[in-house]
Parts: C-alpha cells; sequence; structure tokens
C-alpha cells in the first residue's frame, strides 16, 4: 500500500511538473513568408490579418496588415519567420514577432501596430522566452563556458528594454588543476583562500563588468565554503571539466 501511495504521489509531482512547464515556457513557431497569421493587434475588436513577404533569398522583406503595406526592411537581413505573440497578457495589444540571421547569430525584432501603422519596440537575443507577463527571458551562450540569462521587459511607454543585473548565474562546478588565490573583494589584494589542485570549486556568479570577457570578475566558492573574487584570466585553463566555447 505504501508503494502505491508513493508511485501515486511520484505521478502527481511528475504531472504537475509537466503542466507547470507548459504554462511557464513560451516557445514560438515560425511562419514562413506568405503564411498568414490572425490576431487582434491594436484592441479595437477588429482581427487584423498579418502576412511578411519577402524577396528569394530572403532579403528585402515587407510586413502586410489586412491590404495595406506597413514597414519594408532595409537592412538586407535575412528574413527566418514571422508570427504574432502576446507579450502581455493583461493589456489589449499583440505584437508582430520577425526572426532574422545576424552575422553572428540569429536574433527577434518586435513590432506594435496601432493607428494603421507599426513600430519597432525591441529586439532581443535568439534563444527567447516569452513569458506572457511583459516579460522576455533570453540566453546569452557568449560567455566562454557559461550561459547567461537576461531578462527584458516591456515597459509603459511599450518598448522592450534590458533589465540590468549586479550580478549574473554562474552556477559551474570544475575540479582545480592548477592552484589560484582567490580574493576578498573585486579590485581588492586581500587574498581569503587558495584554490589547490585536486579540490572541486563552485563559480557562483559573474559581474559581467567589462567587454572583454577575461576581465570579468567571478565569485568562486571553495570546497572549504570559502568565498573569493578573480578574474577569468587568473583562472582560465587551471579548472578542468569547464566547457569552453565561443
Amino acid at each position: 500500500m505504501r508503494r502505491i501511495k508513493a508511485w501515486s504521489v511520484l505521478m502527481l509531482c511528475l504531472f504537475f511538473q509537466s503542466l507547470y512547464a507548459q504554462g511557464t515556457e513560451k516557445r514560438v513557431i515560425m511562419l514562413g513568408p506568405g503564411k498568414k497569421a490572425q490576431a487582434d493587434l491594436d484592441g479595437d475588436g477588429k482581427v487584423e490579418i498579418v502576412t511578411l513577404y519577402a524577396k528569394p533569398g530572403g532579403h528585402r522583406w515587407a510586413i502586410w496588415v489586412n491590404d495595406d503595406k506597413v514597414f519594408v526592411d532595409s537592412s538586407s537581413i535575412d528574413f527566418d519567420g514571422f508570427n504574432v505573440i502576446d507579450l502581455d497578457t493583461t493589456d489589449k495589444y499583440k505584437e508582430i514577432v520577425v526572426r532574422l540571421n545576424g552575422p553572428c547569430t540569429d536574433f527577434y525584432v518586435i513590432y506594435e501596430f496601432r493607428n494603421k501603422s507599426i513600430r519597432k519596440i525591441g529586439a532581443v537575443g535568439e534563444v527567447a522566452q516569452f513569458c506572457g507577463d511583459g516579460s522576455i527571458i533570453v540566453k546569452d551562450y557568449s560567455m566562454s563556458f557559461w550561459t547567461r540569462t537576461l531578462k527584458y521587459v516591456l515597459t509603459r511607454q511599450r518598448t522592450i528594454e534590458l533589465v540590468p543585473q549586479e550580478f549574473y548565474y554562474v552556477g559551474k562546478e570544475g575540479v582545480v588543476e592548477k592552484g589560484f588565490p582567490i580574493y576578498a573583494k573585486r579590485g581588492s589584494k586581500v587574498v581569503v583562500d587558495i584554490a589547490k589542485p585536486g579540490e572541486k570549486v563552485l563559480i557562483l556568479l559573474s559581474d559581467c563588468s567589462s567587454e572583454e570577457p577575461e576581465q570579468n570578475w567571478y565569485l568562486i566558492k571553495t570546497e572549504r565554503n570559502i568565498l573569493g573574487w578573480i578574474y577569468m584570466k587568473t583562472f582560465g585553463g587551471k579548472i578542468g571539466g569547464l566547457v569552453w566555447g565561443g
């Protein structure tokens, strides 16, 4: 009987976990050129038909709402798809999102349609979760060995802006291969501990204060639960188990 109860509890937990994941993760399916999306964009009670047409190769695309061409792109960036999203389910508006192929990475450009005209309200990176509460969570994979989580919000002025964070969570663990000191404060010369070869360390945070990745400070916890700061250029190549990328 206890096994049955335990199994039932496990199944309920998995069920609610799946519901939670479905309710919080909003992925956008991109529509190709010539496809149609229908929604009341400006909250006037009338449904608009949104279409995006692109020239062969994806260059020079245009957004049409109903039978009117409301926007023509002049950037010559490849078009990858579009759709209608609802950034904030508590307001009456819907937005048009266009996915573009940038020189280094893809990204989304977001527009609003009001008074029979279209306006760009922001742009975010390619790995984006549109949460439906006015926020967008974006994964930034340019941080060498970890993924930075960025948060954007739709402001009262209906522009999409990045919410600055003093620190960014890293959460990567590795084994020290070559010892190094960690410091009491960023910029301090006071050593609080030495990360010794063979011990596990946890890289908790980064301040992302510099455009040069090697100049960013990282907060590291040693096996003795001592916290200290260190430049990436100091521990780079000295911690095993980290997967380094671009």
